[in-house]
């Protein structure tokens, strides 16, 4: 995490708080160090923001601050909760986290009429629970694409058919029902989707690959649009 995501992430904590909040609370809801928390409230208090904090009871924000309104029209607020309603539907946890922390920052930044409207949405998706293995794929894949690290895969086809695969993972597609995974196939030499639910194990690997123009997600999607006519959304 980005140190000013980090600090607009501590003081969306601390906001509308009546009571105060111990360095230890703090570094448990945003992972870090109670040492973090240390450093990221004294740049706080030295960029002005009214931050009490006394040793052995906490810190509590002054009631009197607000941070900066984010102008968003009621259409664009029920595009963010029905989209983040569809990740808390149907993701792993890291992402439901995730998504339910998008709603909270979001929520502490309205008026009260507003946050009712908001969290009162008319726009509703149905739940389906991931396996915990389809969860734990999901968050390793995550990171092997954001490292480019290769992947060794035991996957089932959709005749049931047991195939191992050496692929270097390019995207993540969610579909209504699932999940898939989009890779560069060395074994096939081509691009090759994987459903991340017939997913048997995966294994990350130390070999690391290189996107360019003619093997990357981009690429990928701009070939099914001329193949299929589909129009993509990321």
């Amino acid at each position: 995490m980005r140190k000013a995501e980090r600090l607009f992430q501590l003081l969306t904590f601390l906001q509308g708080r009546r009571l105060p909040v111990t360095c230890l609370q703090i570094s448990e809801e945003l992972e870090v160090s109670k040492r973090t928390v240390y450093r990221d409230i004294a740049v706080l208090q030295q960029s002005g923001i009214p931050i009490d904090g006394e040793a052995g009871i906490g810190y509590l924000l002054d009631h009197r601050f607000q941070m900066a309104p984010m102008m968003f029209d009621q259409a664009e607020l029920e595009t963010i909760r029905l989209g983040m309603s569809l990740i808390r539907a149907s993701a792993d946890d890291e992402l439901k986290r995730a998504a339910q922390q998008v709603l909270h920052k979001v929520a502490a930044q309205l008026p009260n009429d507003g946050k009712k409207n908001f969290n009162d949405s008319a726009l509703v998706v149905p739940h389906f629970e991931l396996s915990e293995q389809e969860k734990q794929s999901l968050v390793l894949l995550r990171s092997c694409i954001r490292d480019q690290q290769a992947v060794r895969l035991d996957y089932n086809d959709e005749a049931g058919r047991g195939t191992e695969r050496e692929i270097e993972p390019l995207g993540i597609m969610c579909y209504l029902r699932h999940w898939t995974l989009i890779a560069y196939c060395r074994l096939r030499d081509d691009y090759r989707a994987f459903r991340i639910d017939r997913i048997r194990n995966i294994v990350a690997l130390e070999q690391h690959f290189v996107s360019d123009d003619n093997k990357s997600l981009r690429h990928y999607l701009e070939q099914q649009q001329q193949q299929y006519q589909l129009t993509w959304f990321y």
